[in-house]
């Protein structure tokens, strides 16, 4: 690893949780994210689940960013990507994106909020750049908890191959079923 490299340090081993946990809350609405102190739990339950704190290479200390990603047998799910507010349009978004397509070979999904406004606008470009691709499906995100309702959201996906609609819906099912535990559409 080269000393410009970013460092995913695993949740579970950081000495930076709080910062992991500020971040997340920091970046994400309640109703789209679970409570924090349910994440380690989930590590453990699901070995497809991972969460990390990011750094600007490995002998720097300083984070600077989270991921959190569902790792299935024929696709990867990102739940959650923030940068650090003070660390953002410095390019870390970027290389942490080009890493993780460069490391991996199976299809990539994600959720973004409709392109209603300018912030998700910019969201939805930052990652077209990459050649992912926004479906024009419609797609709810279930609720984190029994308070919250399912919330209108759109997936974007990044894949060597045209998906089909029938592989985004098994890709669907699963994210539903294993990361909100949410059966009631199917």
């Amino acid at each position: 690893m080269h000393k410009e490299d970013l460092f995913f340090e695993k949740l579970e081993k950081s000495k930076y949780k709080s910062f992991g946990e500020k971040v997340y809350s920091d970046s994400f609405p309640p109703c789209e994210r679970r409570l924090f102190s349910l994440i380690e739990p989930l590590i453990r339950e699901k070995k497809e689940f991972n969460f990390f704190i990011i750094h600007k290479n490995e002998e720097n200390n300083s984070p600077i960013g989270i991921i959190s990603l569902w790792e299935f047998e024929t696709f990867v799910y990102i739940e959650h990507f923030a940068i650090e507010e003070y660390e953002r349009n410095n390019g870390y978004g970027k290389k942490v994106i080009d890493s993780l397509i460069k490391n991996e070979k199976k299809p990539i999904i994600l959720e973004v909020e409709p392109p209603k406004g300018y912030i998700e606008k910019r969201r939805i470009n930052f990652y077209k750049q990459f050649g992912f691709t926004l479906l024009k499906e419609q797609y709810l995100q279930p609720p984190y908890s029994k308070n919250n309702k399912p919330i209108p959201m759109k997936l974007m996906t990044k894949s060597s191959i045209e998906l089909q609609k029938n592989e985004v819906f098994s890709f669907v099912k699963v994210i539903y079923k294993e990361v909100y535990n949410f059966y009631d559409f199917f």
